[in-house]
């Protein structure tokens, strides 16, 4: 009987568990809906790669809360906020290493150091993402560059960027990233199979031409449910939670820091991204 009682507990708390974990899921695809994140192009809500990456998302989303509560911490704190994102942008990555190198299906990366042709177009991030960025290089060199570099980028659509085909103001005469330690999820989710595609795409799209680029799905689309963690929090603390153009906004930050103060206070005070990108993926 004792025995039997056991194992019913058991199965009660297997069943719970998996109730919550449910919920998490639940709660971070609600999130996607709500904040207007877009899931990678043909998958739907019940692929098991998204429910699979919503869930991650959603014990991150948990532990963020938890944090701040224990910490007794404000979320009118531009330090805790970004502090939280480079949190996040951590677990992402250890995410993406285990796709890489442990996942069920083999990943074949062909990013390396210096290759930069994913590096020539708009990119669209959370408003949290780009204030740590501009915070991040408030006071150096980058800062500087960056307001030289941008000046010509900044009214471009998706299109006329990649005709133009300049590259990120964050890019440096090495073709390495400056703000590699705290590039958007964007950025660290774009995975590509062959860098000589990208480079065909690259100048396909500088011709005016379509141009497809292939980048693995997965990685995408746990860069997809980190996006709905930062703008799901973003969302319940009563932010503006808008997607915006990285260039646009941080540019928009050093020219007037404050900004961010109006934005904790709750002021829709960013443009949000439009949309009308041309690069397409592979699922």
């Amino acid at each position: 009987m004792l025995e039997r009682g056991m194992r019913v507990g058991e199965a009660k708390r297997k069943k719970e568990a998996a109730a919550v974990k449910a919920a998490r899921a639940k709660r971070v695809l609600t999130a996607i809906e709500e904040v207007g994140i877009p899931i990678p192009t043909g998958m739907e809500y019940s692929d098991p790669r998204l429910v699979d990456a919503a869930r991650t998302a959603g014990k991150l989303l948990d532990l963020a809360f938890d944090v701040m509560e224990k910490s007794n911490a404000r979320a009118n704190s531009v330090p805790v906020m970004t502090g939280l994102a480079m949190q996040l942008h951590g677990n992402l990555d250890y995410l993406l290493d285990h796709i890489v190198n442990n996942g069920g299906s083999p990943v074949s990366v062909g990013c390396h150091e210096g290759c930069a042709w994913c590096c020539h177009q708009n990119v669209e991030v959370s408003i949290l993402e780009a204030i740590l960025i501009a915070v991040e290089t408030a006071h150096d060199e980058r800062g500087t560059k960056f307001d030289e570099r941008s000046q010509s980028l900044l009214s471009l659509s998706d299109r006329e960027r990649a005709v133009q085909g300049e590259p990120c103001p964050f890019l440096d005469d090495r073709n390495k990233c400056s703000i590699y330690k705290v590039r958007p999820v964007a950025c660290r989710s774009y995975l590509a199979p062959d860098p000589r595609q990208c480079e065909s795409s690259f100048r396909l799209a500088k011709e005016g031409h379509e141009s497809e680029t292939q980048f693995y799905a997965e990685p995408q689309i746990s860069g997809t449910a980190f996006k709905a963690v930062l703008d799901a929090m973003a969302f319940d603390f009563g932010y503006q939670h808008d997607l915006v153009d990285l260039v646009s906004t941080v540019a928009t930050i050093r020219k007037d820091p404050s900004i961010i103060e109006r934005w904790l206070s709750g002021e829709k005070v960013f443009e949000p991204k439009s949309h009308d990108s041309h690069f397409v993926q592979t699922t």
